[in-house]
């Protein structure tokens, strides 16, 4: 069995990373436009500034658009599929999407609009944000 990835933190992304093993899902918040903006970067997308802010998000969201993943892109996912990858619009701000899996949906894609949460996967001393349906 092939072990499943792990993230590989840089610079810029450390913070995220280090909040993830704490279970906190962060981003970077401009200070000159207040936009959030994920992935991490080292200027704001939207107007260039600088100066970010690292701050603990929700863990809140919908689904924005998602799909089932029936065929493994790589040895160590064989043990995996199916599974659910969705780009998860969070709560903070429309357009801040997150791509991950969602968990415990089974081999259904979830609908656009569905609620989700949140989760944390320790992997080998990382931690990687999943998602899962909110109860109604």
């Amino acid at each position: 069995m092939t072990e499943l990835p792990r993230p590989v933190p840089d610079t810029v992304s450390q913070f995220y990373w280090d909040g993830a093993r704490r279970g906190e899902l962060l981003c970077l918040r401009c200070r000159r436009c207040a936009r959030f903006h994920h992935p991490p970067e080292v200027a704001c997308p939207y107007c260039g500034g600088t100066s970010l802010d690292e701050e603990v998000l929700s863990g809140k969201g919908v689904v924005f658009a998602s799909t089932v993943v029936r065929q493994p892109f790589d040895q160590a996912f064989v043990a995996e599929v199916p599974y659910v990858v969705a780009l998860i619009e969070l709560a903070e701000q429309p357009g801040l999407r997150i791509l991950a899996n969602v968990r415990g949906a089974g081999s259904e894609a979830p609908s656009p609009g569905t609620r989700v949460r949140v989760e944390f996967e320790d992997r080998g001393g990382c931690a990687l944000p999943q998602f899962v349906v909110e109860a109604r």
